[in-house]
């Protein structure tokens, strides 16, 4: 059962920005989408989350494109993208990301078999990975159930054409045709 407060988001049948696909568009006005009872994550230790987006505003705060109870969120944090890792702790950031009214393409994939937190991590924007800083503090503890679009307290403006989650991390074949499909 998907709920919140919706009348900031609405459905665009074919977005130019997007060649022509359909989008989700948010206003930024606390607008959200909340499905509780997602669990599809529950107990998974590697995952994989990739996002089709835009932002139509530049963030002088916070702004939440996504979360969920086991990969955390996606955040544009005063320019600066952030991808939290709650199941592994701590989040990665990379710096000066985001520039409005342009789509990307965002792709993180966790794999806790690959040694250090700075390996585990792989992060990739539009086709290319970027350098990051992970970080383990500010980490939150996956619940696993649970994924929203958008966020009450820090809303996002934009679009969202994909969001999707797997419960395991992916290979690098899977990324290359995830991230061109």
């Amino acid at each position: 059962t998907v709920t919140g407060n919706s009348s900031g988001v609405s459905y665009v049948a074919s977005n130019s920005s997007f060649e022509g696909n359909p989008t989700i568009h948010m206003t930024g006005s606390g607008s959200y989408l909340n499905d509780s009872s997602f669990n599809g994550m529950t107990g998974a230790v590697n995952f994989a989350k990739i996002a089709v987006f835009s932002s139509d505003t530049s963030a002088s705060v916070n702004k939440v494109l996504a979360s969920d109870g086991v990969t955390g969120s996606l955040q544009n944090y005063y320019h600066n993208f952030y991808s939290y890792v709650n199941n592994g702790g701590g989040r990665v950031q990379a710096s000066k990301q985001f520039a409005t009214g342009i789509p990307y393409v965002h792709l993180h994939s966790f794999d806790s078999t690959k040694g250090t937190n700075d390996t585990k991590n792989t992060v990739r924007l539009d086709g290319s990975e970027l350098p990051v800083t992970y970080y383990s503090i500010q980490a939150t503890s996956g619940s696993g159930a649970g994924v929203q679009i958008s966020h009450s307290g820090a809303p996002w403006h934009g679009d969202l054409a994909e969001y999707a989650l797997f419960d395991r991390a992916l290979t690098d074949n899977e990324i290359q045709l995830l991230e061109h499909h």
